[in-house]
């Protein structure tokens, strides 16, 4: 029963971890043009693609889970601390902005460069969702010890930073000065000690 359960959460993150970034990667190279196209066809073209490649992964998943080191509890309590704090950052992104901007609409908006939100995590990191994935992985490869859980890990976080430069430069463009000067004060991904706390990101990212 425990392998079983252990293998579904390994194949639920190798489906849906890959779909997440190529969402991404799809939205924020391309925003002038999805701008241009609609919200509604922008969001239909984006979740048939990621249709696509979570199903291109749940077809190659019995190679890629092939290899397994095993549970070890001590790894498994770590996975549990990685998640809580993940869980807490993604209800701290919600409680603050719109699911409208959260599900990153505000990019292929045309109406207006959107709002700048000046409290909250966003003062403490410019892109705490990604944060908050990026520990939601971990967590999962430590508990389900898949080789292949691991890799993805390591993929996503250089693929999220590219994603996170990406979204940088068009949050420039929409918000020119007032973004460059929020991204001096206030760390990508790891919240300093002691931050400022003025400053926020309108994109829950």
């Amino acid at each position: 029963m425990l392998d079983r359960v252990i293998y579904s959460l390994a194949l639920i993150t190798l489906i849906t971890v890959p779909a997440t970034l190529i969402a991404w990667l799809l939205l924020h190279p391309f925003v002038s043009f999805w701008r241009r196209v609609g919200p509604a066809k922008t969001l239909l073209f984006i979740t048939a693609a990621t249709v696509l490649a979570m199903l291109g992964m749940y077809l190659v998943r019995e190679p890629l889970l092939r290899l397994r080191f095993g549970v070890h509890w001590p790894l498994a309590c770590a996975s549990a601390v990685l998640l809580a704090v993940s869980f807490y950052l993604n209800a701290l992104v919600y409680r603050q902005v719109p699911k409208s901007v959260a599900f990153g609409l505000a990019e292929i908006s045309s109406d207006g460069p959107g709002q700048l939100v000046t409290d909250g995590v966003y003062s403490r990191l410019r892109h705490p969702r990604f944060t908050a994935m990026a520990l939601a992985v971990a967590a999962m490869a430590l508990l389900t010890n898949y080789a292949a859980v691991y890799v993805l890990f390591v993929v996503y976080v250089g693929a999220i930073f590219v994603i996170a430069l990406l979204e940088e430069h068009e949050l420039k463009a929409r918000f020119g000065s007032r973004y460059v000067e929020y991204a001096k004060d206030v760390p990508r991904f790891a919240p300093r000690v002691s931050g400022n706390r003025q400053r926020g990101n309108c994109d829950a990212t």
